[in-house]
């Protein structure tokens, strides 16, 4: 498989606390940040790329439901 092409651009130091944010928020890399809002930008949002989000989702969404139940838990008994 061919390597995929790098591109170097600056950014705002905002804007990488923001996507920083994102990545721990969503357990995404900063690529796959950046290719998200690039690939919607540009039109190029896939079902596969639609079904990744959607199982990144998923996951954050369990993982916070573990902690409510274990905070429900410590706080009732």
């Amino acid at each position: 498989m061919a390597e995929s092409p790098t591109v170097g651009v600056r950014i705002p130091p905002e804007w990488l606390e923001e996507i920083n944010a994102l990545c721990e928020q969503t357990g995404q890399t900063k690529t796959q940040i950046v290719l998200e809002a690039l690939g919607h930008y540009l039109g190029k949002t896939t079902v596969s790329g639609i079904n990744t989000k959607l199982e990144t989702l998923s996951n954050l969404l369990q993982t916070y439901q573990n902690r409510l139940e274990a905070l429900e838990k410590k706080s009732s008994g």
